[in-house]
């Protein structure tokens, strides 16, 4: 995150290259708890927060050269991720129950192993901080579908968005959803279109704030990451 680009101080004020431009989302949850901590507690915070923190990963002289501010939010960034994953796991847990009709005890071994080798799937070591986030979400829509609920379902579409543009490509879910429901699902056009509009509004929006920053719109990583799945020290080097 504090590489020689300071990528996440870019990103906590929402300037760093398109397409990261576009993920508003977890940088606001940062800022916005921040923003609730006391003045003093920012600029002077507990050692212990700061040892929690960057100090983990970097040297002491590196170190030294972030604003303490920057660190602060770096730790809570770190917390946000871990609320984050827990709910994913929680939510998955949840599918699984209700979908395959499994009991508890194999569910919680089930979103167990997930999480254990979840780190598999950091490319070149590390993710983004926005990847718990958007696990979350998508078992969020997912868990709301299925179990009916399909004006949350809309609304957790939107905040995907927000936090990952890419997250239209949960439109999908609801195209699998309509079909393997088949004729018993009532008002599809309805469904389909209010959806879609709840991701569209989002996602507009936040591509004309956002045009005037450096980079490109989407980067095109499907072949890297094909090579990184097909390769065998993907799993076994995590």
């Amino acid at each position: 995150a504090f590489d020689a680009e300071k990528f996440f101080e870019k990103t906590v004020a929402y300037d760093p290259p398109r397409p990261y431009a576009y993920r508003v989302l977890f940088p606001w949850l940062i800022n916005t708890t921040a923003g609730f901590l006391p003045p003093d507690f920012i600029s002077s915070p507990p050692p212990e927060i700061l040892r929690r923190g960057v100090a983990q990963y970097l040297g002491e002289q590196e170190v030294k050269m972030i604003p303490v501010v920057l660190q602060v939010k770096f730790v809570i960034a770190a917390l946000w991720m871990f609320v984050f994953l827990f709910g994913a796991l929680w939510l998955y847990r949840t599918i699984a129950i209700r979908t395959l009709q499994i009991n508890r005890a194999s569910a919680d071994l089930a979103v167990l192993l997930f999480g254990l080798f979840l780190p598999m799937s950091f490319r070149g070591g590390g993710g983004f901080i926005y990847d718990f986030s958007e696990l979350f979400f998508s078992a969020a829509y997912l868990a709301t579908l299925v179990s009916g609920q399909y004006a949350w379902s809309a609304v957790i579409l939107a905040g995907a968005v927000v936090n990952k543009e890419s997250s239209l490509l949960l439109l999908l879910y609801l195209a699998a959803y309509i079909f393997t429901t088949g004729r018993s699902l009532k008002g599809k056009p309805y469904l389909i279109l209010g959806h879609s509009i709840s991701a569209a509004i989002p996602y507009l929006l936040i591509k004309i704030e956002m045009a005037g920053q450096s980079g490109n719109t989407v980067e095109f990583n499907l072949l890297s990451n094909i090579d990184f799945w097909g390769t065998a020290s993907s799993f076994l080097g995590f």
